[in-house]
């Protein structure tokens, strides 16, 4: 019959050992690293239950009005892109505005270019304001 004691393998013994020495300290990391995986576990399953949102329903606002809408900024992109003397201008490629007195505005390629008379058609037409110009 074939036996194996621990003298024929150092390892364990050295193992052995230093389980008997530290037992109360591995037994102690085991339970935080335990305690941190579950609550980590429990926050995963309940954050996506606690980050569910309704929809958010607008009231008198049907489906036409935001096609109307869509047109209004539309008919106001192309007033803009005729005009040429606006106080703002944009990029027709980009999604930020300028003031026409702005330096960065003249980085802006010619054809490239749509003109606002006021921030708020600019800001209307989809466009946000640039800080790169006071």
């Amino acid at each position: 019959m074939f036996k194996l004691s621990f003298k024929d393998w150092p390892i364990l013994t050295k193992t052995s050992h230093f389980v008997k020495e530290n037992g109360g300290i591995i037994l102690l990391g085991f339970l935080v690293v335990s305690v941190i995986i579950t609550v980590f576990l429990l926050g995963i399953i309940t954050g996506k239950n606690a980050f569910k949102t309704e929809p958010i329903l607008l009231e008198g606002v049907t489906p036409v009005d935001n096609l109307l809408l869509q047109a209004n900024i539309t008919s106001l992109n192309k007033t803009a892109e005729n005009s040429e003397n606006g106080t703002y201008v944009a990029s027709s490629k980009g999604k930020m505005y300028y003031p026409v007195n702005c330096g960065a505005a003249n980085n802006l390629k010619k054809e490239n270019r749509i003109y606002f008379q006021t921030a708020i058609e600019a800001e209307t037409a989809g466009y946000k304001r640039s800080t790169a110009c006071p």
